[in-house]
């Protein structure tokens, strides 16, 4: 089920698209491991998404997707002020922005919520191989009964550097038992530095590994600044709060908010 496509062949990084919504788009793809999507951008060149303030996109389905933008060849941009509310059974996901030959970039200040997710279900996954920028002022919630893997927060580079920056909400849980991992914002880059910057609120509550923020590259270096509120509660594996590693460069942590690593039966670590 698709509510909004655009693509274009990949015959040349010229082909540019540039969408907005202001209005619904309602996706609904009723077998359990169907794909439905609520918009779609796919072009050769650099493509851009905007849901507006009043948008809304609401979609469920085995697999989901609140908004998709992909380039072959060049940038893309997504960004929401509306609403996005994701179910996805087997996978679900609000926002995708990825770049395979480029610059990925995801700003949301407006609400995303994603339920259901059986496997895995991310608030704004975002993927560039030259470089992937994140912003959230707003409300990310990935609420699941099901998915063994929950990220509020997925942004990776593998040239590029990866800078993410939360001043909203985000909360990544797990209601389905002792079980699932999540991360409130997960940076990742290869070759290029990850900045984190939170100056919001980060909650990631699972009965298994539970993450706040974690940050990590092999051939650059990690800083993680907060100076918000971070809380990761597991129940029965680790509980982290900040992790930063560069496994080739310098890791840098500052930290003048509140963390809190709380694990009922194993570790943690503020």
């Amino acid at each position: 089920a698709y509510g909004m496509v655009l693509t274009q062949s990949f015959n040349g990084a010229g082909d540019t698209a540039t969408v907005t919504n202001s209005g619904t788009i309602i996706a609904t793809a009723r077998e359990k491991y169907a794909d439905a999507y609520g918009a779609t951008v796919s072009v050769a060149g650099d493509a851009t998404f905007t849901n507006a303030a009043g948008g809304v996109i609401d979609v469920n389905g085995g697999y989901a997707r609140g908004a998709l933008v992909i380039s072959a060849g060049g940038n893309t941009a997504v960004g929401n002020a509306g609403n996005i509310n994701v179910y996805g059974g087997k996978y679900g996901a609000g926002m995708v922005s990825s770049a395979q030959n480029g610059l990925a970039t995801a700003s949301n200040s407006g609400d995303i919520t994603i339920t259901g997710g059986f496997n895995q279900s991310y608030g704004i996954l975002a993927q560039g191989l030259n470089g992937t920028t994140v912003s959230n002022s707003g409300d990310i919630v990935v609420d699941t009964a099901l998915a063994s893997l929950s990220f509020g927060i997925n942004a990776t580079s593998g040239l590029g550097d990866v800078t993410v920056d939360n001043s909203g909400t985000i909360y990544a849980t797990y209601t389905g038992g002792y079980s699932g991992t999540a991360f409130g914002i997960l940076g990742v880059s290869t070759n290029g530095n990850v900045a984190i910057d939170n100056s919001g609120e980060i909650v990631t509550y699972v009965g298994g590994q539970s993450v706040g923020v974690f940050g990590v590259s092999s051939y650059g270096d990690v800083s993680v600044d907060n100076s918000g509120s971070i809380t990761a509660y597991s129940g029965s594996s680790a509980a982290v709060g900040v992790f930063a590693r560069a496994d080739n460069g310098m890791a840098s942590v500052d930290n003048s908010g509140s963390v809190l690593a709380y694990s009922n039966s194993g570790v943690a670590y503020g």
